[in-house]
């Protein structure tokens, strides 16, 4: 049976298959974790979830919002600002903040979280439980120590009145804060304290790039490096619990200059930073339309971009440190100060699902990752008739409904419509094309198969589904793009599991299936990946690129997948003559999502993953891999491997799955 969209007419097949009877655990994570991807931009007590700036289509949108799509918090970047510039100036201590105000407003602050009978406060507490993995992050227009930045009448000094310790004013806060103004404690007053930190709010973008104050205010970037580990000093000693992160890569483009960006910027970071960083947290977005190019994000680019911070993390620390995405979607130029439009959210849309498949597949590595979409946003608001772009809310005239300012959804909703009661363990599922991005959940008496297109082809996609046992109803979701470039979601029910489905290009369908009688997991399968001994080497014509790895203790694995970071200039080979451990392998010739070239139209150069099924594999203590390539230039910039084994586990039946289901509170 085939389903379809008058939208989609499918020119290319491909098939998924899914083995319900076998569990999979990445990297010891076994679960769909909603407080981990099914996050907003937001936080409990932000005044935008009230009617401040005017009347709501719901009396309690907080909690119709929340609760309906079971949505959990992400980031908070303004409420620490607001609280620093209420503050003066230390009369003992120059460049420090008050620490008699800090002591006042940080009680005040607790007291009206916790007692104030103001709706927002009290939606907000209502909903509390899901602060719990909140992100606070500061701006550097508030923080950073120059006078070059600051907003109020004073600003923290270049050096602390010791003249020893930069940044230490600034660090000072950020501990005050997080210490004081939130809950001590069970039955203290106040938000609950957040989880993590990120120091600065993409600092090389504001503060070097594209200084605020212009050119003599731009700083280096080894002060800013320096300038996280003090923040990371000062707050660990004040408030041990939180976990802190950055640099916040607002565009990380490791591949840019032939990789001379890496080098000077990540790299660096990590080598002076990262003893003192419990998370490297970074900015991902799909360029939809970048001066005239297609630079997009999804598909093999961010494989390579997190499988080089992985290489190199482990590396230099022995372990990989934890990822905070804590923005992502796609920055849509060409539609910038310019009123709503479906459009726009479509893009974004797209952008933000293909995203979310690939950090799905690292459930260990991301700690979390939070769509960019704010509340309202008026604080963005370019002019009277162009508001800001990444908006869960939009005033009903923008909608063409009349002179309605009644705040109502936009499109953007469709992500968490879409995303809505997904839950449950993981399923081992693949794809015979590295274009079309599985996963599958099970979740007592559902299961849900989620399927991506990361390219821009109209496909149709066959269904292995490897239990035939019976079902009672299979709900479908297809968010697509229509003909106007408009994001649909289409929402029907079929009476049996549908042999294939027609997809549009770059969309996203989900399938909710009810089975009569539950498959029944009898064994798991564990993936873990390693990474080679060393990284980022250059390719020279003709002349072996070898890379080594140690597997002793490792499991002998049902499959082997070799993952080959590339980074090179467009028209240079991209799939090189490949020998393991002495046996020559195909590299198969599909990337993952678009080409990168575009027709001449995409990004500059190409640095994406080729993933390369190994045949046969054999296990050994120690295994080497050797490229050719028959021209010079660029590098192999990661190299890991891919292990699945089957791990020796009880038998797992779908009503014990529902039983030991995460989902986080």
């Amino acid at each position: 049976m085939l389903f379809s969209s008058s939208a989609v007419c499918a020119n290319i097949e491909d098939t998924v298959t899914v083995d319900w009877a076998t569990a999979l655990n990445i990297g010891g994570e076994r679960y769909f974790d909603r407080q981990k991807f099914i996050t907003i931009h937001s936080w409990s007590g932000e005044q935008d979830w009230s009617d401040v700036y005017g009347e709501n289509f719901s009396d309690n949108l907080l909690r119709d919002f929340i609760e309906k799509y079971d949505v959990y918090f992400g980031r908070d970047t303004g409420t620490i600002a607001w609280e620093l510039n209420r503050l003066s100036e230390s009369k003992v201590r120059s460049g420090f903040v008050s620490e008699e105000e800090v002591n006042d407003n940080a009680g005040a602050a607790r007291w009206i979280y916790s007692q104030h009978e103001a709706k927002q406060w009290q939606q907000g507490r209502s909903v509390a439980n899901r602060d719990k993995s909140l992100v606070v992050a500061g701006r550097p227009v508030d923080f950073w120590p120059s006078s070059h930045f600051s907003a109020r009448q004073w600003s923290f000094p270049e050096f602390s009145v010791d003249n020893k310790k930069f940044g230490l004013a600034s660090a000072s806060f950020y501990a005050d804060y997080l210490e004081k103004y939130f809950s001590q404690g069970d039955g203290d007053m106040g938000r609950p304290r957040p989880k993590y930190l990120e120091v600065i709010n993409e600092p090389l973008y504001h503060l070097h790039d594209f200084p605020y104050g212009g050119e003599q205010a731009k700083q280096t970037l080894d002060s800013i490096f320096q300038f996280h580990n003090v923040v990371a000093k000062q707050v660990k000693s004040q408030v041990p619990d939180v976990l802190v992160g950055g640099y916040t890569a607002a565009f990380p483009d490791f591949d840019k200059n032939n990789f001379a960006n890496w080098e000077s910027r990540d790299k660096r970071f990590i080598d002076m930073a990262a003893d003192s960083m419990d998370f490297i947290s970074l900015h991902l977005y799909d360029f939809p339309n970048f001066e005239g190019r297609g630079e997009y994000r999804r598909g093999s680019n961010v494989e390579a971009s997190l499988d080089l911070l992985e290489h190199y993390t482990t590396l230099a620390s022995g372990t990989t440190k934890p990822f905070l995405i804590t923005e992502y979607g796609a920055a849509v130029h060409q539609y910038r100060h310019q009123p709503w439009s479906k459009k726009r959210d479509g893009l974004k849309l797209m952008a933000i699902n293909s995203l979310l498949m690939s950090f799905l597949d690292r459930p260990n590595q991301i700690e979390m990752a939070i769509p960019f979409i704010t509340v309202k946003a008026e604080w963005g608001r370019v002019a009277h008739d162009i508001p800001y772009t990444d908006r869960l809310l939009i005033q009903e005239f923008e909608r063409g409904a009349g002179q309605s300012r009644t705040w109502v959804y936009s499109e953007l909703v469709k992500f968490y419509q879409f995303w809505r009661d997904v839950n449950g363990r993981s399923v081992h599922a693949f794809s015979d094309t590295p274009d079309v991005n599985v996963k599958a959940y099970s979740d007592g008496e559902y299961a849900y198969l989620i399927l991506n297109s990361s390219d821009f082809k109209q496909r149709e996609v066959h269904i292995n589904s490897l239990f035939t046992g019976k079902v009672a109803s299979v709900d479908i979701r297809h968010l697509y793009l229509n003909k106007n470039e408009e994001p649909v979601l289409d929402e029907f029910s079929l009476a049996e599991l549908p042999k294939s489905v027609a997809m549009g290009d770059q969309a996203t369908i989900l399938l909710k299936i009810k089975f009569l009688n539950q498959p029944i997991q009898k064994q798991e399968r564990v993936r873990e990946k390693h990474y080679a001994l060393e990284y980022k080497k250059a390719i020279k014509a003709n002349k072996k690129t070898s890379f080594v790895f140690d597997l002793k203790g490792t499991a002998e694995p049902q499959q082997a997948v070799l993952r080959v970071g590339v980074g090179r200039d467009h028209g240079l080979t991209l799939f090189p003559k490949l020998v393991v451990n002495g046996v020559e392998i195909s590299i198969p010739k599909e990337i993952k999502g678009y080409d990168q070239y575009l027709n001449g139209k995409g990004r500059l150069t190409f640095f994406g993953v080729l993933e390369v099924p190994i045949p046969s594999f054999q296990r050994a203590d120690k295994y080497t891999v050797d490229l050719v390539f028959p021209d010079s230039g660029g590098y192999v910039s990661s190299m890991a491997l891919q292990l699945d084994h089957l791990a020796n586990s009880p038998e797992l039946s779908s009503q014990a799955l529902k039983q030991t289901t995460l989902k986080p509170i």
